[in-house]
């Protein structure tokens, strides 16, 4: 049973016992996941003064970032605490905001006055990018605080948990590798495409010996030793690093990638043994996509069945960018942003980097399998009679509004200043809520809306199934690899029932759940109040930032493709029983998937024409011919001014 007073105690080192020994957690590399890893599980075990003095001590040896890493996973892991956790980019500020965000933080704490500030970081001295260079105008993504804390968050659970713990689950965490930057992806061409920008060619084995045009510097800085980040310089190329104990290279990744394209081509992966392992489908699951997900990202030596094969070629991508400007470690400096889960998004070549894995690796392999048959795809009995949109404030339907916006954060001035701030001692009944500085930073956000559903059962029986919401630009470019998923929930239908379905906006499976009203900084006495349930304690809480739930509009209107689906559940599949919990990103506590298709349903995959059929310029249309189960119709998003 949660024990809140106990979840205090390992939150205070989040806060006050700021980590001051050197030991960093380069978060790309496997031979320090492994020590991670091992680490979590000696601590997981212990008792709980055991494991608060093994604590204090590893705060002598390790950097920030290590400690946190340690502390949220034996939180996770652990059954005695709760496993919400507080947002990354308040524990450690230093990893989500850059060095003049902080400066002008730590002169304002100096004041004592509850003023806030406003932070407009497309603008200098917080810009990244000169206002010329194109790719400054997704600054909005990149750089979200919330968007990196999603992708830590995500390899926090997947990368650096235990594979015996309750929130990981092997048998789908290679998938949800996969999806989950199969989507960021998506999203952020998707973002381009809405800026006026076409959508980057893959960084593959083409581009890996040629300069890379774009450098980046991402000016955060450490507050501890207040270092700042290395920046990539323009026009650099990659070279052979043996920085991480083993030797990273051009011809190393060739090798791997030839190896991996092998397996896709055949159907199949070596084992170390040379047991033969099956890339397939098989009723209703793809067990495929896991396998290979799992050699391409591997986090530990459990999970990829072939190291000295398959290789490590997803990591090794990152941290030969991330070292690019000190490969022999000549200078002992540290890896760029690339090097790092915190902040590799807001470099511009994380995307053209992942393009690539997700175009020339899982796609290749999605497009062995073959199409979804019409037994998948239909729903016999069950049709949607109506589809439509309402925001909130807008009268005409079918419209949604995006705009440019202010979030508003609290940064401790203990995890700001890093060092110990007396507020902050265990027994304060805020840990997170002492001192502080009151922020506010320009976002891209969206007016709150409604997705309505008419959904009718002609069937004699109740039918269950999964409603799956869909949104694409009208582009000529491929539709489906644009394809973000909005939402997904479940539905049960009784026998001849005809159901209104009004769905949230905030009430998405794909966004992280923060409770309304609740600062993190006071968890526990929220619950010991009454103002949260156990159940909202227990969140797992991670997902994508709802802010950016859908993409952002054009002032006179952008017009996208609403994609809708409500699918029947596969053999002995059952619904959760908890339909409210975030899943979709990152699998609930819980249920893990509690859907059992695969992730993308059904537009992870070539969508063919059926024979004598009118075959659709975007293959994702013929899905929907013939079939009362889907729909799809056009929805408009506009942009509007900023608002103050």
């Amino acid at each position: 049973m949660a024990d809140s007073e106990f979840h205090k105690q390992l939150l205070s080192y989040l806060t006050t016992h700021q980590a001051q020994g050197e030991e960093e957690a380069s978060a790309m590399m496997s031979e320090e996941r492994m020590k991670i890893r091992s680490e979590v599980r000696s601590l997981v075990g212990l008792g709980r003064e055991e494991l608060l003095e093994a604590l204090d001590k590893m705060k002598e040896r390790v950097n920030s970032e290590y400690l946190a890493i340690l502390v949220m996973s034996v939180i996770l892991q652990r059954e005695d605490t709760g496993n919400i956790l507080p947002l990354p980019h308040q524990v450690m500020p230093d990893k989500f905001f850059t060095g003049p965000v902080l400066a002008r933080v730590r002169a304002q704490a100096k004041l004592n006055t509850t003023e806030q500030i406003t932070i407009s970081w497309d603008s200098p001295p917080y810009q990244t990018l000169a206002s010329t260079v194109p790719e400054h105008k997704l600054w909005y993504f990149r750089e979200d605080p919330l968007v990196n804390g999603h992708h830590w968050h995500w390899h926090l659970i997947y990368t650096f948990g235990l594979p015996e713990s309750p929130v990981v689950n092997l048998e789908r965490r290679g998938e949800s590798f996969y999806y989950m930057h199969n989507q960021m992806m998506a999203r952020y061409n998707t973002e381009r495409l809405m800026n006026d920008m076409s959508i980057p060619e893959p960084y593959n084995r083409t581009a890996w010996s040629q300069p890379i045009p774009l450098g980046y510097f991402s000016k955060l800085t450490d507050r501890v030793a207040n270092v700042r980040q290395p920046g990539r310089p323009d026009n650099m190329t990659l070279k052979t690093t043996f920085r991480y104990g083993r030797e990273m290279s051009i011809e190393r990744m060739e090798f791997t990638e030839d190896n991996i394209l092998e397996a896709i081509d055949s159907g199949f992966i070596l084992s170390e043994d040379g047991a033969i392992i099956p890339l397939e489908y098989v009723n209703g699951i793809d067990h495929g996509i896991e396998h290979l997900a799992n050699i391409v990202e591997i986090s530990a030596k459990e999970i990829s069945v072939n190291r000295e094969r398959y290789g490590t070629l997803h990591d090794d991508g990152h941290l030969m960018i991330g070292v690019i400007h000190d490969p022999d470690n000549a200078h002992l400096e540290p890896p760029a942003a690339m090097g790092y889960h915190s902040s590799a998004l807001r470099d511009p070549l994380f995307y053209p980097w992942h393009h690539h894995l997700n175009t020339n690796i899982f796609q290749r392999y999605k497009a062995t399998l073959p199409p979804y048959t019409d037994q998948e795809l239909q729903f016999p009995g069950v049709e949607i009679a109506e589809v439509f949109v309402n925001t909130d404030d807008v009268e005409e339907l079918d419209t949604l509004h995006t705009v440019t916006d202010w979030a508003e954060v609290r940064l401790p001035t203990g995890a700001v200043f890093g060092q110990d701030d007396p507020a902050f001692s265990p027994v304060h009944t805020n840990p997170l809520a002492g001192p502080g500085v009151n922020m506010r930073y320009k976002q891209l956000n969206h007016k709150p809306y409604n997705i309505n559903l008419v959904i009718r059962n002609d069937n004699d029986h109740s039918s269950e199934g999964w409603v799956r919401v869909f949104l694409t630009p009208d582009t000529s470019e491929n539709q489906r690899m644009l394809m973000v998923e909005i939402d997904r929930f479940p539905v049960t239908l009784l026998p001849r029932e005809t159901k209104e379905i009004s769905r949230q906006s905030k009430d998405s499976s794909v966004i992280m759940k923060i409770p309304e009203g609740l600062e993190y900084g006071d968890l526990q006495s929220s619950l010991e109040s009454g103002n949260i349930t156990a159940e909202e304690f227990n969140r797992l809480g991670c997902g994508w930032p709802e802010h950016l739930l859908i993409s952002k509009g054009r002032p006179d209107g952008a017009r996208f493709n609403l994609f809708v689906i409500v699918s029947k559940l596969l053999d002995g599949e059952v619904l959760p029983s908890d339909p409210g919990q975030p899943f979709t990103m990152c699998g609930t506590r819980e249920n893990y998937f509690p859907d059992a298709r695969p992730m993308g349903f059904p537009v992870d995959r070539p969508a063919l024409c059926q024979e004598g059929e009118g075959c659709q310029e975007q293959d994702w249309r013929n899905l929907i011919v013939g079939r009362k189960n889907m729909v799809a119709k056009y929805v408009n998003i506009v942009h509007l001014s900023e608002l103050e």
